[in-house]
């Protein structure tokens, strides 16, 4: 389904909702704002809700979020911001080479499209949001980052 960069905060919460004990939500792209505001639906209301506030939620559930900027970005001050806060709530985060990539990848369900994780991505910009069922999360993420960088910070080899 085709959607647009002001839908991705109603989104990203449904696909850790998807997910199970166990599961890893992998946050991909070149600027990641931890401190964006999404929109949850649950229990009976609607919410607003930080996406690193949504992080520590999930994990209390044993669902792991994993975060990859582009290498060369951390000292961008967006995500140096996001990088601290990161390190401080103890989540893992790491740097690919050359990502361009925009996805947030589930077990099950994932978006990938044109829209940055932060305020402008989603919604200041006209954004392409695509989101889509996951068969197989490790081949998604290889396509994404690269082998290279899928074995180097996903599999720690």
């Amino acid at each position: 389904m085709i959607f647009k960069g002001p839908d991705l905060k109603w989104i990203i919460p449904h696909i850790y909702l998807v997910s199970s004990e166990e599961d890893t939500v992998y946050f991909i792209s070149p600027w990641i704002d931890v401190h964006v505001e999404l929109v949850t639906t649950w229990p009976d209301n609607e919410k607003c809700i930080l996406l690193i506030d949504l992080a520590k939620h999930f994990r209390e559930s044993k669902i792991d979020s994993v975060f990859l900027f582009s290498k060369g970005q951390e000292y961008n001050e967006l995500n140096s911001r996001s990088i601290k806060t990161l390190s401080k709530e103890n989540f893992k985060y790491d740097f690919v080479d050359n990502l361009h990539a925009k996805a947030v990848v589930g077990k099950r369900l994932m978006y990938m499209g044109s829209a940055n994780i932060t305020y402008s991505g989603m919604n200041r910009n006209e954004e392409a949001v695509n989101i889509s069922y996951v068969n197989n999360q490790e081949v998604v993420l290889k396509q994404l980052i690269g082998g290279d960088s899928y074995w180097r910070i996903l599999r720690g080899k």
